[in-house]
């Protein structure tokens, strides 16, 4: 192994030397599996197992010691590193790993226990395979000493990765890795001397035993699978051989073993190797030397022919050497031989084990080095060991390819030698077999173990002895040997033996630890040796108190009153159980009686007579005391506890003064201790003597058991009526009653509490049944009254430093109740609000807001006051004489909050400029406080207002208004002409006049402005067609007489749009269509009326009107049924008044009033219907149509128009009565009935 250096390059020229040499190495993991630490030193708590390869740490769980013994079970540590390939020998060199045990002293402290080392080339040998090992430990710095604590471990090796070269591994850590464990213990200089010392010597030894040294079993011919790294083809050399051998045998002249622990030692073999590989002074064997000539014992030549006879049956006769036409190659071993028997081709040298079969393939070729591809050739092969000339019989098998299997067996130990011969002829080469015993095993052993019965305690020898000394078997000192010994109670205990090398017998020490068959087992390797197990019966020695085993709840602890037992199992001073009884044993206790004073109560013993006793005894005390056992003069403390008996109701008694005096809501305790039947305290514990309590009294009250510690109950009392109480408490299976029960509570009122007071308020009443907001009128005063209550409703009385506030916001701004004062009884505060809204009302009593606040107080306004009414609108800047105007007054009262409600009766009236005339506005109550009013003046100034509120007078802010006249708008103007009557039809290339003039109110004419409404020539009057072709063509208007009229004649044939319009705003009717016509058609009078409904359609409506008129009124009404009613309205237009009527009559009611409404003008039309049809018309028709046949009504008498009213809404009702003078206005019925048709 090699050795780190010190110093400058030291690790790098290891590291050049070992790459300029071809090192390879092989990197394994190595499992190892913990077994135990047994036969530890007394007192040894605790250990960890630590294994350690340079700077790679390894380590177990912390295990606690049991019986001298720490079992880590098959704890698995893992640890990886590389072994190194010598490239001379082929092998590995050797890789130490350090074994230590470490105790645990505590938490912070430890040390070590001690340690060993171990090889873990020793593992590889066997890849894969689990190896038991069992190692001693060993303490002390130097020369250390051998302890009797054993190690007990597996270690698996489990190839990682091979043929690595030594120029892969660059790091320093895998250099390190190289080095021994105490690397720092021998000086260079020291190490420098050694290694020359060594050298000479080597050198004196190879020229004095050159013999010796050829048949030194040399590492580089050793090839089994761990020597990896040898070249197959190269030629064996010899050198490292002598060079083991000559370092052999100096250790030995230094008395030093190969291979040791010693640390110095490992150093000074790293050295030599590393100086015999550096040194240009290398001692070197070359093929001359491999080809010396070698004697046997009996003085044979085994490199001359004549060593090697060919021995026939029964006859012994010489192979003759003579040029062979053939020669013999060697070739690997078949697949079923074993590793360890391979000869590699080129190799002469092949280590084998005694009687295990060797099988060789060997393949014949010619003299040019042809091989031969056939068989039937004579191949023998002779095996002679080279010092007894003993032979090995070989069976030689012919393959018929030229190849050859030759299978034998060694039956010695020693060098032997084998060579073969080709018909008859001997080969050239000689091959050395070194042949060696295996490892011992289980049946290479005798054990002599213990007869005989055994003192426990005592000591006895186990020894293990090799059967056949003789035939020169010796141990190693590296046998997994495995001594167990099995006590009654199944506890193992590991017996370490000692086992030196060289020696034949191997002894341990077993101390027989338990009474009773104890089972002694021991293998080598896992196999157990002949004769074990084997049984030995251990004896047990006389009784000990100290050692004997008390079982039993009793012997710790007891009931009061109660017996109590507990058992004692005899044992003597090893603590080996008695099995036969007869010792006097006596059992007592002390303990303090409740006045104090010790006292001894003798038990009883009961003897069983198997070495077992039942002891017995009485305790009335509770608490702890001390149990006494004596044998004879030697006694036995122990402490122990006597715990109460159950509780008992007659021993239970109330702690303390049981009459309390309570506030309501406050809890109140009475505290009960329970006590068994010898007056000891109880415990709390489960299923303990529970208790039932009542109460009773003026109220409802809460009487409750809470179970405490120490065997305590509250009995916890919460009142909320004032009052006296009585508590009861009873218990046990007849629920009698507890000593000192009933006892009285007296329960007196808490101080008010603002959330329980009771408060009453005056001066406003609730808003509505389902809501608590309170609602006052502004100016009226709010009383409000608090009585005290506290939490529970009991009357009380507020304290002096209770106070009552009651607090409005609204706004951000705050308004106090006033306090009146009075007895703290009872509190009384006011206020009175003059603006009306919604206030916030506070209220707090004691610090806490009273129940039910805060909450909404609503205040509203007054009585309405004229003179703080609000008066505003469009009608307020001024109005347009003629028009309806419109004011809107909202009611205040006298603060001048606005009301929110309506009912009052208000009056406006208006008088003229000149004082002559009077109007009076039309009211309308919008039920919010507000009122419309509604009128129109009819000539301009300032008129003077004046209200009347509930028959109040008074002048609001709105003094006057002033009447001006104002421009006409589109919705005040009307037209006519211009194809917008639809007469006669219009006919292209013909004129067409247009008028445009301002509605009246009366039946003026066109040029009436009575009432001002006028044009002055300035207006944006416009009227443009869309002609057919898409074009828009402009009628040029001319203003003459307060009217625009316009001329255009049509051009074009189709239909026209017509947009008449003012300030771009488009004047009632427009737009509208006109279809111009090339001329009119001419309807012949012979049509049936089916004809006639088909042709209408395509009818201008004058020609529509011409046919319709032809025909009866029934007739008519089934032409126009289904058509469009915007058409019939058309058609209608051109039939006389009385003939369209008659027609409409043959409709059905909502079909005229549907025809009737799509008219322009249909009033002509509706005067000269019946009674009864015009009616039918009102109720059939909808409310906007029902407003454009009010010009009609109004002409009709009182007596007419009273049956109709009754179909009209009320809005249209209300209009008519407005404009409507029912008893002067002449009905047109008086008249007869005109023939003219209707305006459109």
């Amino acid at each position: 192994m090699f050795s780190s250096r010190k110093g400058t390059g030291g690790t790098g020229q290891s590291k050049r030397t070992m790459k300029s040499k071809g090192w390879k190495a092989d990197t394994y993991e190595f499992q190892v599996t913990v077994r135990s630490v047994y036969n530890l030193l007394p007192g040894t708590t605790r250990t960890r197992l630590l294994i350690k390869r340079g700077s790679k740490v390894a380590k177990t769980q912390i295990v606690d010691a049991s019986n001298g013994e720490c079992d880590f079970n098959d704890e698995v540590l893992t640890l990886s590193t590389s072994l190194f390939v010598n490239p001379r020998t082929g092998e590995y060199e050797s890789k130490p790993m350090l074994l230590t045990v470490k105790e645990i002293m505590s938490k912070t402290k430890t040390r070590v226990y001690a340690e060993s080392k171990i090889d873990l080339m020793d593992f590889c040998l066997q890849p894969g395979k689990e190896i038991t090992k069992t190692v001693p430990l060993k303490t002390g710095k130097g020369e250390k000493t051998v302890q009797l604590t054993h190690v007990q471990f597996s270690v698996r090796a489990i190839p990682v990765a091979e043929g690595v070269a030594f120029s892969e591994i660059s790091s320093d850590a895998s250099i390190a890795n190289l080095s021994d464990f105490d690397e720092d213990d021998v000086a260079e200089g020291r190490k420098k001397k050694r290694r020359e010392q060594d050298n000479a010597e080597l050198e004196s030894v190879l020229e004095e035993e050159e013999f010796e040294e050829s048949f030194v079993p040399s590492v580089s011919e050793d090839l089994s699978p761990p020597q990896r790294g040898s070249d197959p083809t190269a030629s064996s050399d010899v050198g490292g051989a002598r060079a083991y051998s000559t370092a052999k045998k100096r250790s030995k002249k230094a008395n030093v073993s190969y291979g040791d622990d010693d640390d110095d030692d490992d150093d000074d073999y790293q050295e030599d190797k590393e100086s015999m590989y550096s040194s240009e002074d290398d001692v070197r064997v070359n093929s001359d030397e491999n080809n010396k000539i070698q004697t046997g014992a009996l003085g044979y030549d085994y490199n001359a022919d004549s060593a090697f006879v060919y021995r026939g049956e029964g006859q012994n006769n010489e192979i003759q050497q003579a040029p062979m036409q053939g020669q013999l190659r060697f070739e690997n071993v078949d697949g079923g031989v074993e590793a360890t028997d391979t000869l590699v081709p080129g190799n002469r040298s092949l280590r084998l084990m005694v009687n295990r079969n060797c099988k060789i393939n060997v393949r014949v070729i010619d003299r040019f080095g042809n091989p031969r591809a056939r068989g039937g050739d004579d191949v023998e092969a002779v095996v002679v060991h080279t010092e007894t000339n003993e032979r090995a019989s070989c069976k030689v098998t012919d393959h018929g390819d030229g190849s050859y299997l030759l299978d034998f067996s060694c039956p010695s130990a020693g060098v032997w030698m084998l060579r073969c011969a080709y018909n008859g002829r001997l080969s050239n080469e000689v091959h050395k077999l070194v042949v060696s015993h295996g490892p011992l095993t289980a049946t290479d052993l005798i054990l002599d173990l213990p007869q005989g019965t055994q003192p426990c305690g005592g000591y006895a020898p186990v020894r293990v002895r090799i059967a056949r000394p003789e035939d020169g078997r010796q141990f190693s000192g590296a046998e997994g040997f495995q001594v167990k010994l099995t006590a009654p109670s199944g506890v193992s205990v590991g017996i370490p033996i000692e086992c030196q090398p060289g020696s034949i017998e191997a002894v341990g020490t077993i101390c027989w630890p338990e009474v009773g068959e104890n089972w002694v087992s021991v293998t080598l390797d896992g196999r157990s040796l002949p004769g074990a197990p084997h049984a030995v019966q251990v004896a047990p020695e006389v009784a000990c108190l100290a050692a004997s085993q008390i079982t039993g709840p009793g012997a710790h602890k007891c009931i009061a009153g109660e017996r109590a037992t507990f058992i004692i199992e005899t044992r003597d001073q090893r603590g080996n159980r008695l099995r036969e009884g007869g010792f006097d044993l006596e059992v007592s206790l002390k303990c303090k009686t409740k006045a104090g004073n010790d006292e001894r109560f003798r038990g009883e013993i009961i003897d069983f007579g198997n070495g077992s006793y039942e002891a017995s005894y009485v305790c009335k005390v509770a608490g702890n005391f001390e149990l006494v056992v004596a044998l004879g003069e030697e006694e036995l403390n122990m402490k122990a506890i006597c715990e109460p008996n159950v509780a008992v109701i007659q021993s239970c008694v109330l702690l303390g003064d049981s009459n309390l005096d309570l506030i309501v809501g406050k809890e109140g305790r009475v505290t009960i201790q329970r006590r068994d039947a010898y007056g000891n305290d109880c415990p709390s514990r489960q299923g303990q003597l529970a208790f039932r309590c009542t109460i009773d009294g003026p109220g409802l009250a809460k009487c409750d058991v809470i179970d405490g510690s120490y065997g305590r109950s509250d009995v916890v009392v919460k009142c909320t009526i004032i009052g006296r109480y009585f508590v009861s408490v009873s218990g046990g299976e007849h629920m009698d009653s507890l000593p000192g029960a009933p006892f009285e509570i007296v329960v007196t009122p808490s101080i008010a509490a603002g959330s329980a007071c009771v408060t009453s308020i005056y001066g406003a009443q609730l808003a509505s049944p389902d809501s608590d907001a309170l609602v006052a009128v502004a100016g009226d005063e709010v009383i409000a009254n608090v009585s005290p209550k506290d939490i529970y409703g009991n009357a009380t009385s507020f304290t002096s430093d209770q106070s009552i506030f009651f607090t409005a916001v609204m706004d951000d701004e705050e308004y106090h109740f006033e306090n009146r004062g009075g007895p703290r009884a009872e509190a009384t505060l006011s206020a009175s609000f003059q603006t009306a809204g919604s206030y916030l009302l506070s209220a707090d009593a004691a610090e806490e807001p009273l129940a039910g606040y805060p909450r909404i107080l609503i205040v509203v306004p007054g009585a309405t006051d004229p003179s703080k009414c609000m008066v505003f609108g469009e009608a307020a800047a001024g109005v347009r004489v003629g028009r309806p105007s419109h004011l809107t007054i909202h009611a205040a009262d006298k603060f001048g909050n606005l009301r929110a409600t309506g009912g009052d009766v208000l009056d406006m009236t208006l008088v003229s400029p000149d004082g002559r005339s009077v109007v009076t506005a039309k009211v309308v109550d919008h039920s919010d406080g507000t009122y419309g009013c509604e009128f129109k003046l009819d000539q301009p100034g300032m008129w003077d207002c004046q209200l009347v509120v509930n028959g109040q007078t008074g002048r609001s802010d709105v003094q006057s208004i002033l009447a001006e006249y104002g421009p006409v708008i589109a919705q005040e103007c009307s037209f006519v002409g211009l194809g917008s009557d639809n007469l006669g039809g219009v006919v292209c290339f013909e004129n067409g006049t247009i008028t445009i003039y301002p509605n009246h109110a009366g039946n003026g004419t066109v040029n009436d402005t009575s009432v001002g409404r006028r044009f002055n020539g300035t207006e944006a009057m416009t009227t443009r067609i869309l002609l057919p072709s898409g074009e828009v063509a402009e009628v040029k208007l001319t203003f003459e007489n307060g009217v625009y009229t316009g001329t255009y004649r049509w051009t074009q044939v189709g239909m026209h749009t017509i947009s008449v319009n003012l300030s771009q705003e488009a004047i009632i009717g427009s737009p509208y269509n006109v279809e111009i016509l090339l001329s009119l058609p001419q309807i012949p009078e012979n049509l049936s009326a089916r004809e006639i409904a088909d042709m209408l359609p395509n009818l201008l409506p004058e020609g529509a009107a011409q046919a319709l008129s032809n025909l009866s009124p029934k007739d008519a009404a089934d032409a126009i049924q289904g058509q469009d009613v915007e058409n019939v309205a058309r058609m209608l237009s051109g039939v006389m008044p009385g003939t369209c009527a008659e027609i409409l009559s043959e409709l059905p009611p909502k079909d005229a009033a549907d025809i009737l409404g799509a008219m322009r003008d249909p009033t002509d039309v509706l005067l000269a219907m019946s009674t009864e049809d015009l009616a039918k018309i009102l109720a059939n028709a909808d409310p906007e149509d029902n407003a454009k046949f009010l010009d009609a009504l109004k002409q009709l008498s009182p007596g007419d128009l009273g049956p109709l009213l009754k179909n009209l809404d009320r809005g249209n009702l209300e209009k008519l009565c407005e404009d409507c003078l029912l008893y002067t206005s002449p009905s047109p019925r008086d008249a007869t009935l005109s023939r003219m048709p209707s305006s459109a």
